[in-house]
């Protein structure tokens, strides 16, 4: 079960693949309008590579850049030594500003970070908003974490997620660790919105749920009879496998009709039916007093 489904669709899609695949370059889409309605537009129509350049070169925005672009190549040429100054800079205030969220970011990210900052002259508004998209792509926690700090990479995220029985993609992950770094969602926040999800995904849990307990909680005695009769692995089972594990939140009551959570019976007789269950001890043991019983049905006794 995935919180990203349905899918997204259109520029939505293109930019949550942007995000995860080129970190800070995506955030151009957010802030500058300009781009954001030719990439809409080019999304939309299937723009070939040729047509979208064309379109990107005539916006204002891309004039800026270029002239830009052209004063950091003619100071490269007339004056390095000022220019890498100007980029050790700004290297050390982007480590400066990534430590004290807690995270480090790799070397190569940095300098490339302080190079676009420099060429670009980036604000202020402008290097948090790339720095955090980078953080959230590849950061990880630094020598500098606390625990007000730790947790929001986008594994951790997953592993929220999951502890609500949701299963996230890259991308949203990416997006929420983003959000977390920026500010803009807590930790809380997000915990809601994993848990209004799973109440939609698991009405059965919505009692324990709206309690405060997680799905990883309201199952975890279900999960460790599972691996006990099973001999497996308790992380092999996710109950957001709705064709196996997931039927335990999803039993119909042969009475009433309604969909419940099974009990503790019908979860033991459920796991018995199951292909893991065959290669147990117990079973060999029933399937061997079963033929016993036949035999000794049929008048043959063996010792």
């Amino acid at each position: 079960m995935a919180t990203d489904t349905p899918p997204k669709q259109g520029s939505q899609a293109w930019l949550e693949f942007a995000r995860q695949e080129y970190g800070w370059i995506a955030e151009l889409y957010n802030s500058v309008p300009e781009l954001k309605t030719i990439i809409d537009k080019a999304v939309k129509e299937k723009y070939t590579a040729d047509r979208f350049l064309n379109a990107v070169k005539s916006t204002a925005w891309s004039r800026t850049k270029d002239a830009k672009e052209r004063a950091f190549i003619e100071l490269q040429a007339s004056d390095p030594t000022t220019l890498a100054n100007n980029i050790s800079a700004k290297r050390i205030a982007i480590e400066n500003l990534v430590a004290k969220g807690g995270y480090s970011l790799a070397p190569a990210a940095i300098d490339n970070l302080a190079t676009q900052a420099v060429k670009y002259d980036w604000n202020t508004d402008e290097l948090n908003r790339y720095v955090g998209t980078e953080v959230a792509k590849t950061g990880k926690a630094g020598t500098t974490a606390t625990p007000a700090t730790q947790g929001k990479d986008a594994q951790t995220i997953k592993t929220l997620a999951s502890d609500y029985g949701l299963r996230l993609n890259d991308a949203l992950a990416a997006k929420y660790a983003e959000q977390l770094i920026a500010g803009t969602m807590t930790q809380e926040q997000i915990k809601e919105n994993f848990r209004q999800d799973a109440e939609n995904f698991y009405p059965a849990l919505k009692g324990q749920l709206a309690q405060g307990r997680t799905v990883a909680q309201a199952t975890a005695t279900y999960r460790s009879v599972a691996a006990d009769v099973l001999n497996i692995d308790p992380n092999d089972i996710d109950f957001s496998d709705t064709n196996k594990w997931g039927r335990l939140l999803t039993y119909q009551d042969p009475n009433s009709g309604e969909t419940r959570m099974m009990n503790g019976t019908e979860w033991a007789t459920f796991l018995r039916t199951l292909p893991e269950w065959q290669k147990t001890d117990e079973a060999k043991n029933v399937y061997r007093d079963v033929a016993s019983t036949l035999i000794r049905g049929f008048g043959k006794v063996r010792g």
